[in-house]
């Protein structure tokens, strides 16, 4: 019969139990064979177990009663993980806000957070935008999507157009790995044009 380990039936594996019959001949075998099911979930190595039991005749002993099973998966790699949708976003000075929006490419078993955190460039906080910093959870649905809202400050100085950034990091998985761990924000001056200069 098999039994559940970290892999759990049916989700992972298709639970199996039956009776073999032998001969009785030396070196005679038997197989037992268990259905691996193939979802789409991105998940440690997991495990099940086969165990022996109920031998008909006291002539001979089950040597080994249980073996392991694991099953490694095929669900991550090239394309999956955390990324932002867009790694330049470009706003106007009087937008109120920049968005930036944190996809997940992939199921994740389990679920994950994610810090994430703005930076000075040549924009600086309080000043040109309010700094922001906190933390994401994602149950782990592939397509998943959180945003983060950074408030952008209407001044009346007349200046290039400034940067900042928005770091990901800690992710609390090693599943998935972050894909662009940086994007810039781009705040465009709205303050120049006509009527302002040297007269």
């Amino acid at each position: 019969a098999t039994d559940n380990g970290s892999a759990v039936a049916p989700g992972d594996f298709v639970a199996n139990s039956g009776q073999l019959t032998f001969t009785g001949n030396d070196g005679e075998s038997h197989p037992i064979t268990v259905a691996i099911v193939d979802d789409n979930i991105i998940e440690a190595t997991e495990n099940f177990l086969v165990d022996l039991s109920n031998l008909s005749t006291n002539l001979i002993s089950i040597n080994t009663p249980q073996a392991n099973g694991n099953i490694v998966d095929n669900d991550g790699g090239a394309g999956t993980g955390i990324s932002f949708d867009n790694t330049n976003v470009t706003v106007n000075e009087d937008a109120g806000t920049a968005t930036f929006n944190v996809v997940l490419s992939g199921n994740v078993a389990g679920g994950f957070t994610l810090d994430y955190a703005t930076d000075n460039g040549s924009a600086i906080a309080p000043g040109d935008f309010v700094a922001n910093s906190g933390q994401l959870s994602f149950t782990g649905n592939d397509g998943e999507s959180h945003p983060i809202t950074v408030v952008i400050n209407d001044d009346n100085i007349i200046e290039a157009t400034e940067n900042f950034l928005v770091d990901l990091s800690n992710l609390s998985t090693t599943l998935i790995s972050i894909n662009t761990p940086q994007a810039n924000g781009n705040i465009v001056d709205n303050d120049g044009g006509a009527g302002t200069g040297i007269s």
